[in-house]
């Protein structure tokens, strides 16, 4: 129960994650098609605005956004560009048109993202959004982000968690997009920087017994770190340290399952889901969900359910137990008030015969007339005696013509064992 517990957890924060991912993979496309139809000019609507430089941007739209983008400020209004060489003026005039969304596709990002970074290699120049100072020596193809993309032969890809380049001291991930011209040649990247504490956040609810911790590693075998150091030691970046290797093997043969992992003579249960922008990427995948729960508190655990299934068990054998007894009494009980009900008419009506037998009083069959109260059955069977009785002590001696009908079974009055009866039978037709 515990490994399908886990399994379900990890498929959650996986699924959660890929949701997230995928939404900014879709934006990344967008832009992309977007700047190859602005090489078709005769059907592309949007004018060109004004490119600035950082130093360029007025002065009213920077502001500190200390939380996301540390101590320097940024401009949410407009984007800026850093040029890296000899500026295609052109190609310039057209990225400057994305000014239009930038702020809108952040928006629609806004709990994951922190920025977007067009790199137009054939331009010579880096465009970021918020408008944002750049180092001096920043080098795109020095990046982190960029080396992951050239190792997958320029495709859509995730990459390994860093520190950010642009001073806000976050451990990001970016999510690079090949851009493409008209004719199909890559003229460069657009990207987008995710800190490791919001995908972190989409998880916080994913938790077992208590002790259970969830982590991020990259296909690299990087683990994707906050300020929450977590349950991996502090001396290990990347899961292929840790002296146990065994682990990260079953992880690479499939991403998806419960492995066990040994560290410090102490045995982890750890399951895990693989994600990239596909939900079930097969060996293609950027990201790995784990779920560590230390294998002592899984056994804890175990012991305790059994208390508690054997204390449940005997709880329900007892609630049970007295439940039936008071079944067993609440039926005895409503079959004696069935009973009395049907029997006590019955007796009446018994002696009231017996008595007729006996004198033949006419006024011991009225005292029948209150038991006709009863439920219909029992009202009809009283009616049914009193007629008879009636009609018993009513009848005279002679009986001139026939009745149509046999008003009673011949049988039952012979039982009556009243002789003069017998004459009355004799003159009814057959």
């Amino acid at each position: 129960q515990a490994k399908q517990d886990m399994l379900d957890l990890v498929k959650s924060g996986a699924s959660t994650l890929y949701s997230e991912i995928f939404g900014t993979v879709v934006l990344l496309d967008f832009i992309s098609e977007m700047l190859a139809d602005m090489f078709r000019e005769e059907t592309f609507a949007l004018e060109p605005l004004k490119a600035y430089t950082y130093w360029e941007l007025p002065s009213d739209c920077l502001k500190k956004h200390l939380g996301s983008y540390g101590e320097e400020p940024v401009c949410l209004e407009h984007s800026t560009y850093f040029a890296l060489g000899e500026v295609d003026q052109e190609l310039l005039n057209k990225t400057s048109r994305f000014d239009n969304i930038w702020k809108t596709t952040l928006d629609l990002t806004k709990n994951l993202a922190i920025r977007y970074l067009m790199y137009i290699e054939s331009g010579n120049y880096l465009v970021v959004y918020p408008g944002s100072l750049i180092p001096n020596d920043y080098s795109p193809k020095d990046t982190v982000w960029y080396k992951a993309f050239e190792q997958v032969d320029f495709s859509v890809v995730g990459s390994t968690p860093y520190m950010d380049d642009f001073g806000s001291n976050q451990n990001i991930t970016s999510i690079v997009y090949p851009l493409l011209h008209k004719n199909g040649t890559r003229i460069g990247t657009v990207s987008v920087d995710i800190p490791v504490e919001n995908l972190y956040k989409r998880m916080s609810s994913i938790k077992f017994l208590g002790s259970g911790q969830t982590s991020i590693i990259h296909r690299e075998g990087d683990i994707l770190r906050t300020e929450d150091e977590g349950w991996w030691s502090t001396q290990y970046r990347n899961i292929q340290e840790i002296p146990y290797q065994q682990y990260w093997e079953n992880v690479q043969k499939d991403p998806m399952g419960v492995y066990f992992l040994i560290e410090d003579e102490e045995i982890y249960r750890v399951a895990s889901k693989a994600f990239s922008y596909d939900l079930n990427p097969g060996n293609d995948w950027w990201y790995l969900v784990v779920l560590v729960v230390n294998e002592a508190d899984i056994m804890v655990y175990k012991e305790e359910a059994k208390q508690t299934i054997q204390d449940g068990g005997d709880l329900l054998i007892l609630t049970t137990l007295v439940c039936s007894l008071v079944a067993t009494a609440i039926i005895i009980w409503l079959i004696h008030l069935q009973s009395k009900v049907i029997s006590e008419p019955l007796t009446k009506i018994y002696n009231i015969t017996m008595k007729m037998n006996q004198n033949g009083e006419e006024t011991n069959f009225r005292k029948l007339d209150k038991f006709e109260k009863y439920p219909d059955q029992i009202a009809r069977l009283v009616k049914a005696y009193r007629y008879l009785i009636q009609a018993l002590n009513t009848q005279e001696e002679g009986i001139h013509g026939a009745s149509s009908q046999k008003p009673y079974p011949p049988n039952e009055l012979y039982n009556c064992k009243r002789v003069s009866w017998k004459d009355y039978l004799l003159r009814l037709p057959n």
